[in-house]
């Protein structure tokens, strides 16, 4: 799959473009595992699902991102997950995200409901790290998304 970006938020400039190119290797969408006619998820139906995305502004800045979403226990309405991204720039930033998950359909499965903590970590252009933790809960459905997360700083104030 591949896609072309424009304006990300990490660019301020007008011209700018991204190009991102996708390597999936399976999906981890619940519309999917959902189209089978079976009321139950299967075993072995949510697949690994890896990115690479490679973005740039045309004026020689660029960004790579891998990130990853990586089953590890499944059952037949619920989905425990790794995710992992990282992100290195030509401008000295770079950053990693490691977190876990856990998501369950609701008994009619129309929605799906969700938990994940995640610890952040990102180094600036000034070669200052900064760290976080947060958690987060979900309620997702075919017309409606509502997510929450709380963010705590590790980081000492310096």
């Amino acid at each position: 799959m591949s896609c072309i970006e424009t304006s990300p938020l990490w660019l301020s400039k007008k011209k700018s473009l991204s190009v991102a190119v996708a390597v999936a290797l399976g999906s981890s969408t619940p519309g999917q595992a959902a189209e089978d006619d079976t009321s139950e998820l299967v075993i072995g139906r949510w697949k690994n699902n890896i990115e690479l995305r490679y973005l740039s502004d045309g004026d020689g800045n660029y960004r790579a991102q891998l990130a990853g979403l990586i089953p590890f226990r499944e059952t037949g309405n619920s989905l425990t997950y790794v995710d992992a991204r990282f992100l290195l720039g030509n401008d000295s930033i770079n950053e990693g995200n490691f977190g876990i998950g856990h998501r369950v359909f609701s008994g009619d499965r129309r929605w799906i409901l969700g938990a994940h903590a995640f610890f952040d970590t990102r180094r600036s252009a000034s070669n200052r790290r900064y760290n976080q933790l947060s958690v987060g809960a979900e309620a997702l459905s075919d017309n409606w998304e509502f997510r929450g997360n709380y963010y705590y700083p590790t980081t000492d104030k310096k």
